[in-house]
């Protein structure tokens, strides 16, 4: 009898032993999922990496479904609505099988500011400031004023960098037509056609250069298909979207075609078949679509080599250099070049023009003139631009936006005042190197990325 009790002891042990050894493993056998984010912002690329992970070992198979897209590992969202990732892993090892799926919400990245500045919205401090002073209409002046020199418009941006597949993050200029953006990096050309959520890249150096030289973009203009490049060695142009270029580097100018730094091109401006292009070699302007060009020197009294801005109005061209903004009225044969003297200070970087009405970028101040360049009154930080260093100017109605040294500024009363905007608005930086506005967008190039407003 005590035989058998102990047999069966041993048998009722052994089938417990089992039983926990076999939930054990089945236990084991599930895989972990761990979902990462809550919600996923609009307009943005995100490794799936970060979006899910799991203990398992096993394939990785990725999905998307709803407003958002799969490439090249990315999950890329659209600018509203949800978005549903699906992952499934195969079986491996001590892990079986499982798929696990989470939707998502499209948000804004500053959803929670409420609604985006327009130049036409007048600040909520401003209606208080009116209330507590029209008592007195010269203290309700005296504090608009103010309020208008210092108040931040609630304007936010999203930064693209590399993330969305840029190849570099210090951006020269950008250039918009509908959902396609072009930015001319200091590493090529980089083209999106998703309104920024991901980057093709272009590398653009002339053939010339036998593999040597820069791939540094210095400005990009766009005209239908045709996109033309300024470049540190060559003008490049492109017929078909940015597929494949052509280089010019005879700019008419008699230089070396051999030394590299011949043929570098700061702006680019387009008209039709007409092309005009600043070089370290002076104006040079083409009626052909940039086959041929011919070249300007001498700028009035001055020999200044050294162009760096140009904007053409009909017959009238306007060349930044580093004396001044010389001006020509029959294009481009002679010119007056306007200096301190007129109120110009030396460094013209860009040049900007609605009507009679010049914006001159300089290195110490934006320059206006409403007498069509004859006199200039200078902006500088006093007016609330973020640095006296300017880089580009953009105009859009009584909307001045000044790409500087040290933020973005705007003006919303044709440049009187502005307001600055730095990293705290959602900049990349606060050295933004260029701007462009498509209706309601602001796209600012930055050196830590492509800021683009929400």
């Amino acid at each position: 009898m005590k035989f058998n009790r102990l047999i069966i002891s041993l048998l009722t042990f052994a089938l417990l032993l089992s039983s926990v050894f076999v939930t054990s493993v089945g236990a084991a056998n599930a895989p972990i999922v761990t979902w990462k984010l809550q919600i996923l912002e609009s307009a943005r690329s995100y490794p799936t990496s970060s979006i899910a992970s799991s203990n398992s070992t096993g394939k990785k198979t990725w999905s998307v479904s709803g407003s958002c897209t799969l490439k090249n590992g990315r999950v890329i969202t659209k600018i509203s609505g949800s978005c549903t990732v699906k992952l499934k892993l195969n079986p491996k090892g001590k892990y079986a099988s499982k798929t696990s799926l989470r939707k998502f919400q499209i948000v804004s990245k500053n959803s929670s500011v409420g609604q985006s500045w327009s130049p036409s919205t007048t600040p909520v401090q401003t209606t208080t400031t009116i209330k507590a002073t029209t008592t007195t209409l010269k203290a309700t002046t005296t504090t608009l004023k103010a309020t208008t020199t210092t108040t931040t418009p609630p304007l936010t941006f999203t930064n693209r960098t590399t993330e969305n597949l840029l190849r570099t993050n210090n951006i020269n200029r950008v250039y918009v037509v509908g959902s396609k953006i072009y930015a001319a990096t200091y590493n090529g050309l980089s083209i999106s056609d998703d309104n920024g959520a991901t980057f093709t890249n272009q590398t653009i150096k002339s053939p010339a250069m036998n593999g040597g030289g820069m791939n540094t973009v210095h400005d990009v203009q766009v005209v239908g298909t045709t996109i033309y490049a300024g470049t540190n060695d060559s003008l490049a142009i492109s017929t078909d979207g940015g597929t494949t270029f052509t280089y010019r580097r005879d700019f008419g100018n008699g230089v070396n075609l051999t030394n590299a730094s011949c043929c570098q091109v700061n702006r680019i401006f387009v008209d039709g078949s007409t092309v005009k292009v600043s070089t370290y070699n002076g104006l040079s302007i083409s009626t052909n679509g940039g086959n041929t060009f011919t070249n300007q020197l001498l700028l009035g009294e001055y020999n200044t080599k050294h162009v760096w801005g140009v904007f053409v109005v009909g017959s009238t061209v306007y060349a930044g250099n580093g004396e001044g903004l010389a001006i020509s009225t029959d294009g481009g044969n002679t010119f007056t070049n306007r200096t301190a003297t007129n109120g110009v200070r030396a460094g013209v970087n860009d040049v900007y023009v609605v009507g009679s009405t010049v914006y001159a970028a300089t290195d110490n101040g934006l320059a206006i003139s409403t007498n069509g360049g004859t006199t200039f009154t200078n902006r500088t930080t006093s007016d609330g631009l973020g640095s006296n260093g300017i880089n580009d100017v953009y105009v859009s109605g009584s909307t001045v936006y000044a790409a500087t040294d040290g933020g973005l500024a705007i003006s919303t009363n044709g440049g009187t005042t502005f307001a600055n905007l730095t990293e705290s608005n959602g900049l990349g930086s606060r050295q933004v190197n260029g701007v462009f506005v498509a209706g309601a967008t602001i796209y600012a190039s930055t050196s830590l990325g492509l800021s683009i407003s929400n």
